[in-house]
């Protein structure tokens, strides 16, 4: 049936083969794409012809269509709207969400989906054993030894983020901590190496794909350091609980996810700014938000909300501070590089465990190069110089695994 169906809108004129689009189609699209995307789409050449019906666009053409707006091929064969579900529950969705997840975010879950199913699947065929701390913990477990099994899991001393010098160092830390542990970080401001293609931190801050073989963790960079630092360590809970997620910057909770966001911000907050410790430092420091933010690397908001679960402060002065700082935080602007060549730049975004494995796995004939350069989202020249600067980091003792 699904062939018949093909058939009836794949038609052959002259030399090209053409596709007949269904209406419908082409409105979903102009209606669930963001309104930047959709504006670029009708500068397109062609495209108002295609949706006036005065011509079919051909197939290399719908190809061309979709590779440049991610909208996957398949669409152009319905005859109905697709239907869209997540790969993973997005629970905290920001003021700005528009009902739908943008085409990078989109492709991004898509892409680390599909190098999280070769990773299960090469781990598996190599007979390594499943990750036994992820899915551990319940939202019924024990408060404290939840934090013990994470810290120990992890390795963290009771005081390891003081230790540290700045939170550049903390995340780095946490992340290298993390792949140790067996789970794949990546960490990224674009779609890949597309610099056009930014991620917006107020669609998402992270997210997470859980598996017992290969739990992957995303983390977007377009966010101030700390962060970063709150959105590793409570997407890190997350693997602990077994529950994936991608976490919007809302305040606003769905009904069947506020006792999980509370239970993994309750954990966050334990991990980043311990009780025993936090207390200790207030002796010293007694209610300068922002000199104990730079001491434990977190943000000074996180500082007052501790204070406030400590009874140091009440709800009347968490509120205001909230209120100033979140208004500070509006004209802070963001710390962004200026040009790192795109190799240095692979290195930062990919989790060095993967490209171990995906190298391993092209040495045994697993998986072919072809296959390689998709999972990174490049071409083979590119894929040849990094796999070149990965190796020689590697051999320098530089690449953590």
């Amino acid at each position: 049936m699904q062939n018949i169906l093909i058939m009836k809108k794949v038609y052959k004129k002259g030399n090209t083969v053409r596709i007949k689009v269904a209406p419908i189609i082409w409105e979903y699209i102009l209606n669930t794409y963001p309104e930047k995307t959709v504006e670029e789409i009708k500068q397109y050449p062609n495209f108002e012809k295609w949706i006036k019906s005065e011509t079919d666009p051909t197939i290399k053409q719908l190809k061309q269509f979709a590779r440049k707006f991610n909208i996957p091929f398949y669409y152009f064969f319905l005859d109905k709207i697709p239907e869209k579900k997540f790969l993973v529950p997005f629970y905290r969705k920001g003021k700005k969400w528009e009902g739908k997840l943008s085409p990078e975010l989109s492709k991004l879950l898509k892409d680390l989906k599909r190098i999280q199913n070769f990773l299960k699947e090469y781990l598996q065929q190599r007979d390594f054993y499943p990750l036994n701390f992820v899915g551990k913990i319940t939202l019924q477990n024990n408060f404290e030894e939840v934090v013990t099994l994470i810290k120990n899991t992890l390795k963290l001393d009771k005081d390891w983020n003081l230790k540290l010098n700045s939170k550049k160092e903390v995340f780095q830390f946490l992340r290298i901590q993390a792949e140790k542990a067996g789970i794949f970080v990546f960490a990224n401001s674009t779609l890949w190496l597309n610099t056009h293609k930014k991620l917006s931190a107020e669609e998402f801050k992270g997210f997470t794909l859980v598996d017992n073989y290969a739990p992957i963790i995303f983390i977007n960079t377009n966010d101030f350091q700390s962060a970063q630092i709150f959105t590793l360590v409570h997407e890190l809970v997350h693997v602990f609980l077994g529950k994936g997620e991608i976490l919007g910057d809302g305040e606003e909770l769905l009904p069947e996810a506020e006792e999980i966001e509370v239970f993994c911000n309750k954990i966050t907050a334990e991990l980043l700014v311990p009780k025993k410790v936090f207390l200790n430092k207030w002796k010293i420091i007694t209610g300068d938000f922002e000199a104990l933010a730079e001491d434990f690397k977190v943000s000074p908001l996180v500082i007052a909300i501790r204070a406030k679960t400590f009874g140091l402060i009440d709800e009347k002065e968490y509120q205001s501070f909230k209120n100033k700082y979140l208004q500070k935080l509006k004209s802070l602007p963001i710390e962004t590089k200026g040009f790192v060549d795109p190799y240095t730049r692979m290195m930062k975004i990919v989790s060095p465990r993967f490209v171990n494995f995906l190298l391993e796995a092209l040495g045994n004939e697993y998986i072919t190069y072809t296959k390689a350069y998709q999972y990174l989202n490049v071409k083979r020249g590119f894929f040849e110089n990094f796999v070149y600067n990965f190796t020689k980091e590697l051999n320098l003792g530089k690449v953590p695994l």
